[in-house]
């Protein structure tokens, strides 16, 4: 331990990771470097969370989010159970999940969600929005497809579309309109702030 402290101001960084490395040059030339794999997040830290971490939010804290938020008659919230089990099912965050379908649906008023119980707008590509979309049988069986669908082809490394196990990662791929990551990344902060612990 040398004693040596600094501090280093990030906001000029991009988010992401980085690699640190502080060296020092002694009196006779050599040098000893120090390197170290830093994490960087200036804006909404849940751009770059991994969406494979499990989420501590509950059903309960799900449904206050509607109601906070004026939309306690959205379809959406009936289904804070099922975000919750498809989590525990397929490793993927369960606030990751109730924001995508909010961002997806418009708080569940979607001809989508109405008319084929689809609550991500799954396969609901820019020409033919509801024509093209799939029909579910239920809202759960929605919900349970896209955990699986993402976890496997997005947030796995041997997945097709995997560009990181993130938001942003997967916006590379998942949606043609670039603001996707932010949208989600912002209803998931409204809903629990990050707990950077």
């Amino acid at each position: 331990n040398s004693g040596y402290t600094f501090s280093l101001n990030t906001r000029n960084f991009p988010d992401g990771e980085h690699i640190l490395t502080v060296t020092e040059t002694g009196k006779n030339g050599s040098t000893l470097s120090l390197s170290n794999t830093i994490f960087i997040m200036n804006g909404n830290p849940y751009l770059y969370l991994d969406l494979r971490k499990p989420s501590d939010i509950t059903a309960k804290d799900i449904e206050n989010y509607f109601d906070r938020k004026g939309r306690p008659d959205s379809p959406l919230k009936a289904f804070a159970q099922s975000f919750i089990d498809a989590q525990k099912k397929y490793g993927v965050n369960a606030q990751y999940l109730v924001a995508h379908a909010i961002w997806e649906t418009g708080w569940g008023g979607s001809d989508l969600i109405t008319y084929k119980n689809n609550l991500y707008g799954y396969s609901a590509y820019d020409p033919c929005p509801f024509t093209c979309g799939f029909y579910f049988p239920s809202g759960f069986d929605s919900i349970s497809f896209n955990a699986y669908t993402v976890r496997d082809q997005y947030l796995e490394e041997s997945g097709r579309h995997y560009n990181g196990s993130h938001l942003t990662g997967m916006n590379v791929k998942y949606a043609t309109d670039s603001n996707w990551k932010n949208g989600i990344s912002r209803l998931m902060q409204e809903m629990k702030e990050f707990d950077f612990g």
